[in-house]
């Protein structure tokens, strides 16, 4: 089954903002602390307390724009997912599948297994087309680019589905990284191109047999 296709990235950066701007807060009213104690004077302890007060709203004012920002932005991401006829999957620095996509699932047979580990990619079968070599789990997209952090663009893979049946799909992979350029996942899109793949080969047999009966 898949499961609700929030995306963790977006939660560490919300987190990072909130001990960011909650760090702030701190040591400001620290700082506003100390001022008020050392201060002689009464009008500047209580100038000290409002305007600590002023950056307290401010602070948790936006924090809270922060987290509606990027909950909104995880609503919208997950109904595009939902909707769209791509497959799409995300893993973390580690190589684990931590999200798959209804379309993911429909190309694959019914299911989109979460790899846990880079050796469980093996669970998913598939071939290089112009050789028939399998793919070890090295060799999926996502993994060579969560290595070296280069794009894939429509690579062509022969699969077989949990179900039995063959299929013929292409996969485009990019690398998630954070606010410092560090990879800390990736995500691969698959398009189901069987039908016209098929096509394609029938076609090029029945020419081959005219040409053959000429």
């Amino acid at each position: 089954r898949t499961r609700p296709l929030g995306i963790p990235h977006d939660a560490r950066a919300v987190h990072r903002v909130f001990w960011t701007v909650s760090g702030s807060l701190a040591a400001i009213m620290s700082r506003s602390k100390k001022t008020a104690s050392s201060d002689r004077a009464g009008e500047h302890d209580v100038t000290s307390s409002i305007a600590a007060e002023c950056v307290d709203d401010a602070i948790l004012r936006t924090i809270a724009e922060a987290l509606s920002a990027a909950d909104l932005d995880r609503r919208r991401l997950e109904a595009t997912l939902q909707a769209i006829p791509v497959g799409v999957w995300i893993c973390d620095a580690a190589g684990r599948v931590t999200h798959a996509n209804p379309a993911a699932a429909r190309i694959w047979g019914g299911r989109a297994p979460h790899a846990g580990s880079t050796q469980e990619y093996s669970m998913y079968r598939a071939w290089w087309p112009q050789s028939g070599t399998p793919l070890e789990p090295h060799d999926w997209a996502m993994l060579r680019t969560l290595r070296s952090g280069a794009t894939i663009s429509g690579e062509a893979i022969d699969i077989e589905r949990f179900d039995g049946t063959r299929g013929h799909v292409l996969m485009s992979t990019a690398a998630i990284r954070d606010g410092d350029g560090i990879i800390t996942g990736s995500v691969s899109a698959v398009v189901d191109i069987t039908e016209s793949h098929d096509a394609a080969q029938e076609r090029e047999r029945l020419l081959a047999s005219l040409d053959y009966g000429n």
